[in-house]
């Protein structure tokens, strides 16, 4: 094959064979989360939500992520609690990715001997469509959860169909 052949060639598959997408396990690491919940938040007793206390929803956060290979699930810890999200490439792009959890996370208040006087019980989805932006992840998340008092009757519900997530590396 002539030079020119190659060169053609060359450039023929590098536009139409793709490049492989980058290794998943970048997103391992140290993260600040910062979250932006937007303006609606919907569902049932919203009033007596923690919404405040709730370490992936929290305004500023410190979070761990670690990919695990051969299960394609990320690992989070966020505040005191991890969870196990479900990681999914998207067709988007190689710096294009989903993270999807269903978990369970408690609130607990206590007294001064260290008794449960308050908090609540969370059963959530988390799900959020993200991309490598340089050195950060961006994206948007949506977040439904079901709750009940820990030791009283309360019962509630909290649906948040569209947040901002920025994740910038700690250095």
């Amino acid at each position: 094959m002539s030079r020119t052949g190659t060169i053609l060639l060359t450039m023929m598959c590098a536009a139409g064979c793709g490049t492989p997408c980058a290794d998943p396990t970048r997103i391992n690491g140290d993260w600040m989360a910062h979250t932006n919940l937007g303006g609606a938040v919907n569902g049932a007793n919203t009033e007596d939500h923690p919404l405040q206390a709730v370490p992936l929803l929290a305004a500023t956060m410190p979070w761990r992520t670690l990919f695990m290979g051969s299960s394609d699930q990320v690992e989070i810890s966020v505040g005191p609690d991890k969870h196990m999200a479900d990681y999914f490439e998207s067709e988007e792009g190689c710096d294009s990715f989903a993270l999807k959890t269903t978990s369970v996370f408690e609130i607990k208040e206590r007294d001064e001997g260290g008794q449960i006087i308050g908090g609540t019980h969370h059963e959530f989805l988390y799900e959020a469509e993200l991309r490598y932006t340089g050195p950060r992840v961006t994206g948007t998340f949506r977040y439904q959860d079901e709750w009940v008092g820990l030791v009283d009757d309360r019962l509630g519900s909290l649906s948040i169909p569209r947040g901002e997530l920025t994740l910038s590396t700690v250095e």
